[in-house]
């Protein structure tokens, strides 16, 4: 099984690197053929200045459908964009949403004062990236993250509670995602999203409140959340998915579901289409941009400039070794252009 990934790894690597392998050979043909020949022959200077004029009019064309190509790929990307950009909006504000839950529950005495004091005080500035990082391969866990995870005096919510904090931005001294009743402009960095992903942050409501509830249930005080603030995370809930939540009442099962519904929906699909919003542009359009460029350069403002200053006829050679060379690459990889541009990448 291993032997088969690594050739397939190995064939797709070669498949990515052969089409520049052979331009660069062709070039190198090209260019010494057209120098042997210049070299040997008294009549393939005037060949060369004859056919000059076919090679700045094929750059040209060439330079201007890539360029016109590339023109219309950016603006159908900004356009996507936009377009991505209503449903960007509405799974962020119920992100908030799901904050101002957490906010209510951090806030609350649903926690003993021993989990509280665990966190607040003892382990003061812990991260959940913190000891969660320690499972990962490779990874330089702090000295504070390694006394959390073996601490057996410490609370057993106190990882819950930690991971809960992670969702609130303590860096605001009025955080208006937590309060207001309208929509907040706050857009969250990738950075945080793909960190809230990668360290399973919300699983932990499905985890305890679910999974591992008839073992933890006695270390919650459920008397200590004040009716009103039953009514308005119920409210919350209903807001983020009426449908999903409209029978359920205030508790275990509740607090699962949005746990479940967080990890599962609404942090991968925020991050996906954050990671599109702010991602640059591919490497189709990359690529074409350098060999638009290679082809103004070499295809027309050298042999031009040559022609006006009578420089050297090998300019004109390697002028004209780089633009055959380009095509060539175009021919043998347009294929693989083509292939890669119609792949349409779902974001939900």
């Amino acid at each position: 099984m291993e032997y088969k990934e690594l050739s397939k790894k190995l064939y797709a690597k070669i498949i990515r690197i052969l089409p520049l392998t052979l331009t660069v050979i062709v070039f190198i043909l090209l260019l010494s053929t057209l120098l042997c020949k210049l070299c040997n022959s008294n009549d393939f200077l005037a060949i060369i200045l004859e056919n000059k004029p076919n090679i700045v009019t094929i750059s040209g064309l060439l330079s201007g459908f890539i360029i016109a190509f590339l023109t219309a790929k950016v603006l159908q990307i900004r356009q996507e964009k936009i377009n991505e950009k209503s449903n960007w909006n509405e799974i962020t504000q119920k992100l908030h949403k799901y904050r101002k839950i957490i906010n209510k529950l951090l806030l609350s005495q649903l926690w003993s004062e021993g989990t509280k004091h665990d966190i607040d005080t003892k382990y003061k500035g812990l991260t959940i990236f913190d000891v969660r990082e320690i499972s990962f391969f490779n990874s330089k866990p702090t000295k504070q993250a390694r006394e959390f995870v073996r601490d057996t005096n410490k609370s057993s919510l106190a990882e819950l509670y930690l991971e809960l904090k992670s969702f609130i931005f303590e860096q605001y001294t009025i955080d208006e995602s937590l309060y207001s009743e309208f929509e907040v402009m706050l857009y969250y960095d990738i950075i945080t999203l793909q960190k809230w992903n990668e360290h399973h942050c919300g699983n932990g409501l499905y985890y305890f409140f679910d999974y591992k509830y008839s073992t933890y249930k006695n270390e919650f005080n459920w008397d200590g959340i004040t009716s009103e603030n039953k009514d308005e995370i119920i409210e919350i809930a209903l807001d983020i998915d009426r449908e999903r939540y409209k029978n359920l009442t205030f508790g275990p099962e509740l607090l699962s579901k949005l746990g479940t519904q967080l990890i599962d929906e609404v942090l991968p699909k925020l991050t996906k289409t954050q990671e599109f919003i702010e991602s640059d542009l591919p490497h189709i359009v990359k690529k074409l941009f350098l060999i638009s460029g290679i082809t103004i350069v070499f295809g027309i403002l050298l042999p031009i400039v040559n022609g006006i200053y009578t420089i050297s006829p090998i300019l004109d050679i390697i002028s004209i070794s780089t633009i055959l060379s380009v095509c060539f690459f175009l021919v043998i990889s347009f294929y693989g252009f083509m292939k890669r541009e119609i792949k349409i990448q779902t974001l939900s």
